[in-house]
């Protein structure tokens, strides 16, 4: 708004003016008494035409749209930076939610696997090393779990500040 108005500014500058200019006062110090105050006045006219000012008026409105024109631009820069934040931030969380689905898909089959393993060697038909194996594996899956689903709270985050309610 402040760009557009300064070129509706740039393009009255080749137009009259008249300024219309009165002051007043008190003051001493004139001949006679100088210690008498008297009124002290005085009014005045300025009428201004342009006749030609080597095309300045043309410069300055060119210039003040060119300033116009860079608002614009930055203008569409940041709305486009906007638009990506928003749009990656939600495509980041909706590719978290997936992987989360599938972290629980893992865990659900460490668990079932942790379960068997357990059984087999209590039937002695699995060694203590395969045991543990099977144990780490479902600790390393709810491990992952756990990850994603900071990292879901975080991507959360993000795009609330992208779209600029983050409180």
């Amino acid at each position: 708004a402040a760009s557009r108005q300064s070129v509706r500014v740039a393009g009255r500058t080749n137009a009259p003016s008249l300024q219309v200019e009165a002051e007043g006062g008190w003051m001493n110090g004139f001949p006679g008494d100088l210690n008498e105050m008297r009124l002290n006045e005085s009014v005045g006219i300025t009428l201004s035409v342009p006749l030609f000012e080597g095309f300045s008026t043309d410069r300055r409105v060119e210039e003040a749209s060119a300033g116009v024109r860079e608002a614009e631009a930055r203008l569409s820069a940041v709305r486009r930076r906007v638009e990506t934040g928003v749009t990656q931030a939600a495509s980041d969380l909706r590719a978290l939610i997936d992987r989360l689905d599938a972290t629980r898909e893992r865990v659900d089959q460490a668990r079932l696997a942790a379960d068997l393993a357990r059984t087999r060697y209590e039937a002695g038909t699995i060694t203590n090393l395969d045991l543990l194996e099977a144990q780490t594996e479902l600790q390393e899956a709810q491990l992952e779990q756990t990850e994603v689903r900071y990292r879901i709270v975080m991507a959360r985050y993000a795009l609330r500040a992208a779209t600029g309610t983050l409180l």
